[in-house]
């Protein structure tokens, strides 16, 4: 098959930009990169390999009957691993006139049963040439899934007489170095479906506070009501609040079962809150949209409505000595676990 080099080399790009009004010059070097057979990426890169490498001494002098060289154990994404170097091919793996390069999982004995792991594997051969690795793997990062069926995966990794060729910068002074690079994708299972519901059921509280004008100036609690599986709470200071106190009252939502909410939980609420006009006449609102959180579970103004307003009676918001606030959420967003 025809290679499909991504870039050679020896590409460069030159980039000219300004910085703070100096001109600097950057030099980009490509990574040759190509694809030789279906689903298989080479290219080179400077970094080694972080897992495990193997160097290979005294290469040729492995000959038959030594199929193969086995690595020590190591380990990688919580399992334990082999490496496994074939100088002539893995022939029952039809890798015949190459040398490949497997990894195999260990100590199965310890696994669950039917145990399955998937893991992104990346199989490296340094170039003494280049000073870079060759490296080897899945086109598109896919996948590979162990199982007792399947104990090992490893690649073909050059024709043999590529890779025995000195001028190729694979082996040098008789030796050879190989790596690996295993990254397991742990499935924990868990999700969530989001949802934003309109109007929820009982969406609307009312709060009437008798007495107004003999409450102090602490903060004062409605009883607790519940809307989109949540309970909620007004909060009212009749003298205000921060920036409010003395010139107008505060209300606000409060989340009042905060702490049962997940590490990191929000929920999203459009609602309103307001002072009912008792002859008629428009009511005052408030009409926000915030997320409501462990560390945010309070929403609302420290300076709702003028207690100057409020206290002119022909305004009809103060009558009695009682004033009525109310809330309405519009909409509320609802997680759902979708775990198995």
């Amino acid at each position: 098959m025809a290679k499909r080099p991504i870039a050679t080399e020896s590409s460069k790009l030159d980039l000219s930009v300004r910085l703070y009004g100096e001109q600097i010059i950057l030099n980009w070097e490509y990574i040759w990169c190509e694809q030789r057979d279906t689903g298989v990426v080479r290219s080179l890169r400077k970094a080694p390999p972080t897992d495990y490498r193997l160097r290979v001494e005294t290469f040729s002098l492995l000959s038959s009957p030594i199929e193969s060289i086995e690595s020590g154990l190591f380990e990688a994404g919580g399992y334990k691993w082999r490496l496994s170097f074939y100088p002539r091919g893995r022939e029952r793996k039809k890798g015949e006139n190459h040398v490949s390069l497997y990894v195999e999982i260990k100590e199965r004995d310890k696994l669950p049963r039917g145990w399955k792991v998937s893991a992104n594997i990346k199989m490296f051969v340094f170039d003494h040439n280049k000073k870079k690795y060759l490296t080897i793997q899945d086109e598109g990062g896919s996948l590979w899934r162990f199982s007792e069926r399947r104990k090992d995966r490893g690649f073909d990794l050059l024709p043999e007489g590529e890779f025995r060729d000195a001028s190729n910068g694979y082996l040098k002074d008789d030796s050879c170095e190989l790596g690996v690079e295993v990254f397991v994708a742990k499935h924990t299972g868990k999700g969530e479906s989001v949802s934003i519901v309109k109007s929820p059921k009982g969406n609307t509280y009312t709060w009437e506070i008798s007495k107004f004008s003999t409450l102090d100036d602490k903060r004062h609690s409605s009883e607790e009501f519940t809307v989109g599986g949540r309970k909620w709470m007004l909060r009212l200071q009749p003298k205000g609040y921060k920036w409010g106190r003395g010139i107008s009252i505060s209300l606000h939502l409060f989340l009042a079962d905060w702490r049962t909410l997940p590490p990191e939980g929000k929920i999203f609420v459009n609602y309103k809150l307001l002072i009912l006009n008792k002859f008629g006449k428009d009511d005052y609102e408030h009409n926000a949209s915030e997320w409501f959180s462990s560390s945010h579970p309070s929403f609302g103004q420290s300076n709702f409505f003028k207690l100057e307003d409020l206290k002119n009676l022909p305004k009809g918001f103060l009558v009695n000595d009682a004033v009525t606030v109310q809330a309405q959420i519009l909409r509320i967003s609802q997680v759902k676990d979708i775990s198995p």
